[in-house]
């Protein structure tokens, strides 16, 4: 018994070396895209097998463009904070960590919090998520901080940025014809309220 697994194992290794020769190949323009439909055809008719994927610069690229895009709608100071954002980073992560709480769109409460994400400015968010991160002394949050900030703590400031841009961009992100946002526009206002969480 002994000598027949270690024939089926030895067999098994000797197939695991026998791989077929793989091959990458990158294209630009026009070339890229017949040679991709071209592939993507021999790959259907089942007579090779293929993987076509798009540039990972390609899809950083895009996504830097659709940042920019939605900061340019914030005052230059706002943008500054959030200049490490990146709304596709930030919607993996709210799809991820946030969606089943504050919904896709979010404007849900499934915990009957005070606003919803989507009320709130990016900044606001960021400093909520702070808040719960560096909460050593269970004094920030309310009643639902145990809730957050395990998710919080999974986040380096980078994250939270893209976070809050990308909740941002959920309702704002298509029309980019709104007036930039200031924060200073509201200091009379948030002035008086106490710096706690929105969760409260």
């Amino acid at each position: 018994m002994f000598r027949v697994l270690c024939s089926f194992f030895i067999l098994f290794l000797l197939v695991l070396q026998a791989e077929e020769k793989s091959y990458v190949f990158e294209a630009k323009g026009k070339f890229a895209e017949e040679l991709k439909s071209l592939v993507e055809k021999y790959s259907k008719e089942g007579k090779v097998d293929v993987k076509v994927y798009e540039s990972k610069d390609a899809l950083q690229k895009q996504s830097k463009t659709s940042t920019q895009t939605i900061l340019s709608l914030f005052s230059s100071n706002d943008a500054e904070e959030l200049k490490y954002a990146d709304v596709e980073e930030g919607k993996l992560i709210y799809n991820k960590q946030c969606a089943e709480c504050h919904g896709i769109n979010a404007d849900e409460n499934r915990y009957s919090t005070a606003r919803k994400l989507s009320t709130l400015k990016p900044l606001e968010i960021v400093t909520q998520l702070r808040g719960y991160k560096e909460n050593y002394t269970g004094q920030f949050g309310g009643s639902l901080r145990t809730i957050m900030k395990p998710h919080a703590d999974k986040l380096v400031s980078e994250e939270m940025q893209s976070v809050a841009v990308y909740i941002y961009s959920i309702k704002n992100g298509k029309d980019m014809a709104t007036s930039p946002l200031s924060s200073s526009n509201n200091q009379e206002e948030n002035s008086n309220e106490v710096k706690s969480s929105y969760l409260q």
